[in-house]
């Protein structure tokens, strides 16, 4: 159980360092939009994902969300995470069907996040995945199909040579 949990902060660690700036210089027409938006936001954390793309991590309640905007402030779309077991049979088909493909060059893939992601009336999923060897993030629409978004190549140590990060209590 601690080499899955390790695993997995391993790779939540590389999802949230990879590819983006925090503590971005946020616009006000983007944090205004986004207190508009989603009020009462808690544990707000921004990232610039490109030149022109804010995405902010935050919690509503007992849900952990986030949401992409433009620089302008305008939302393009947001999501809320959700237990893989949540998802629809076909997405989870799909991403089980995946893992498979993968596991076979690279050991077993561990899922570690997957949002249920809203642009106007579509729905999506992003899941990341991987193990020490791989990082997965993909996008699976509401039909199944997915759409491999980053698929990197580790060269982390080995599960009994990671530094103990969970505590043995």
């Amino acid at each position: 159980m601690q080499k899955i949990i390790t695993v997995a902060v391993v790779i939540v660690t590389f999802c949230f360092t990879t590819n983006a700036q925090t503590n971005a210089s946020v616009t006000s027409a983007v944090t205004e939009s986004f207190s508009n938006e989603f009020e009462g936001a808690t544990d707000v954390q921004w990232e610039k994902i490109s030149k022109d793309v804010f995405q902010v991590r935050f919690k509503n309640v007992d849900d952990n969300l986030l949401a992409y905007f433009d620089k302008d402030g305008a939302l393009l779309k947001y999501g809320k995470k959700i237990p893989f077991e949540k998802a629809p049979l076909k997405v989870k088909n799909s991403l089980e069907n995946l893992i498979k493909d993968f596991e076979h060059k690279n050991g077993h893939i561990f899922i570690t996040h997957v949002y249920q992601i809203y642009e106007g009336s579509k729905v999506s999923y992003y899941t990341n995945m991987g193990n020490t060897n791989l990082f997965l993030a993909v996008l699976t629409n509401s039909s199944g199909r997915n759409s491999i978004l980053r698929n990197v190549k580790l060269n982390l140590r080995t599960l009994d040579q990671q530094p103990s990060i969970v505590s043995r209590d």
